[in-house]
Parts: C-alpha cells; structure tokens; sequence
C-alpha cells in the first residue's frame, strides 16, 4: 500500500568539539554568541516569552562529538552561524567551544507510514511531566503503564510530524515497546523520570530527531534499533525516588 508523506530538508552538523549527553547547554550557549538576535529557531525565544512548538534546529552529542540538526524551514537558517568553516565562542564560565565542521550529512527524507514497522532505539526520553506523571503514578499495573506511555509516544510522534508541517493520514501503530533502561535525570534543576526504550513503528523517523520534552536540548534521541525482542517486566527496577 503507498502512504503519502513528506519530503523533509534534512542537515546534520558535526563539529571536532567533544561533548558530552548533558552538556548540549553550552553548545547552545555558544551558539548564542555568534548567530543574529532575530534567529528565533536557535533558541525558540521572543522578547515576549517562549515560542512554542517542535523544535527545528537541535542541539546534540553523538558519540561523544557536539552536533547540530537542522530540520525543514530550519535548515534555512544554516547561513546564520556558518559565516566561515572554524570558528570558536568562549561561553561566561571561560570554557572555549570549537565549531570547527568535522562532518555534514545533507539528505531529503521521505517522512511516511509504513506496511512494516520500522525498529528503533529512544534515548534519555522524558515522556512524563506534572498531571501525566500523577496518572503514570496511579496505575497499578505494567500492562496500564505501557498502554500510557505507548500514547505519550504516540504523541511525541504527531507533535514532530505537526512541526515539520507533515499531516500525517492514518494511525501511528506501535506493536512493540520494552524498556532498557529508566532513571532520574535532572531537566533544568528539576528531578523527572527518563526512560531508555527499543520500539516499532509503523512510521519513518530520521536518525538523531528529538522527541518529547527537551527535544532541543539532547533528549529524546532517536536512532536505529533492531528487531529482537526480549521479554521484560516493565518496571521491575524502580529508580530509588530519594535520590
């Protein structure tokens, strides 16, 4: 069966710098420091207060190497930080940023559904915040939380297509959802509860996009899985709520 979709502009900046998962805030820190005020999509700020919505450039670590994402109309904006191919920013703190360009991958993905399910890795996903962590919270069995947290998946998924302006025309379907991995992780001095998952979809998603909060920032990174599964207890390891 032939799914319509859309074509997406897709760039991938990879720089020499080092740069570790959770230090994509000084990578976007210095970024401030070279690009115009008016580059809205580097930062989603307004004079009057946050712009809403999915996030079209992305701060990264991939492999251990700092890199950005440009996605659709972002990719425009590509010219307002790379005036020339070397450059370095020194954020307050004195630490020194090299965006000297390692690599680049420039392609067209064909967003679409899918007649098979495409497998997939999510990484350092935060699916849960204030009421849907009290519901999450609620449910009493593995069985109602997968369910809950399948449809937050669900959502993140929608919320990408909404912000690359793909309307997607069907049912987003995930036949499989196993937890690797769940801990705390600390988003903007605030505790909340980050998940590592392999999952199926009927759904083509480029390598590396973000989905869910912190989509920006280095969380919820998507990349390719594989297709064995093993059986798990969903939260057999519960992450120790005092730490």
């Amino acid at each position: 069966m032939e799914h319509r979709g859309l074509a997406l502009p897709y760039q991938l900046f990879v720089f020499k710098q080092k740069l570790a998962p959770y230090e994509s805030v000084k990578l976007r820190a210095a970024v401030m420091k070279l690009i115009p005020k008016n580059s809205i999509l580097y930062h989603n700020h307004l004079n009057d207060g946050f712009v809403y919505g999915y996030p079209l450039i992305q701060y990264k670590s991939l492999n251990g190497q700092a890199a950005i994402l440009y996605l659709g109309e972002g990719v425009n904006y590509i010219g307002d930080l790379f005036k020339d191919m070397s450059q370095t920013a020194q954020l307050p703190s004195g630490d020194r940023i090299d965006l000297s360009i390692q690599k680049i991958r420039a392609k067209i993905y064909h967003l679409q559904l899918l007649d098979r399910p495409r497998h997939y890795r999510l990484t350092h996903w935060i699916p849960l915040q204030d009421e849907n962590y009290r519901l999450y919270k609620s449910l009493h069995t593995d069985e109602a939380r997968l369910a809950f947290l399948k449809k937050i998946l669900v959502g993140n998924i929608l919320s990408f297509a909404q912000g690359v302006r793909w309307k997607v025309e069907g049912a987003i379907e995930i036949p499989r959802f196993e937890i690797k991995r769940q801990y705390w992780i600390s988003y903007k001095k605030v505790k909340m509860l980050g998940f590592d998952i392999d999952f199926a979809a009927n759904v083509f998603l480029p390598p590396y996009i973000g989905l869910g909060k912190g989509a920006a920032k280095n969380y919820g990174v998507i990349s390719k899985g594989h297709s064995r599964y093993t059986a798990a207890t969903l939260l057999t390891e519960q992450p120790n709520e005092q730490s």
